[in-house]
């Protein structure tokens, strides 16, 4: 026995929790075809997390060959780019299996004004820089 469950929601169609040594609740979403911005330049920028007394440093977005990458400037300086993979809406996934998401926040006027990250260790919320 493992300790892992899957269960359904039947008063919640969409529902769904995985309990796996504590409890992760997931939603079902619909596949888009493409991101809510078609044009993949508008995703990138500087972003500077929302609450100022945290270690969670800016992260930069780049947008290269119609792809998204996430810049991360390591600590022995050498830096990467981990390319971030289109999942629905204006969601990506890091595509160096590292289990992180960036979720772009879009407003009404489809400007992207900062994004929700997702780690094992936390949620944070970016705004974008102008």
């Amino acid at each position: 026995d493992d300790g892992a469950s899957l269960v359904f929601d039947t008063r919640d169609k969409s529902a769904i929790s995985l309990l796996l040594f504590g409890e992760i609740t997931l939603k079902k979403v619909k596949k888009s075809v493409g991101p809510v911005l078609t044009d993949l330049k508008n995703y990138s920028g500087v972003y500077l997390p929302v609450q100022k007394d945290t270690i969670i440093k800016q992260m930069e977005i780049i947008n290269s060959d119609n792809k998204l990458f996430r810049f991360l400037k390591e600590a022995e300086g050498t830096n990467r780019n981990v390319e971030l993979e289109f999942v629905t809406d204006n969601l990506f996934f890091y595509t160096d299996r590292s289990m992180r998401s960036i979720d772009f926040i879009v407003n009404d006027k489809k400007e992207v004004t900062g994004c929700v990250v997702r780690r094992y260790d936390g949620i944070f919320t970016f705004s974008k820089k102008r």
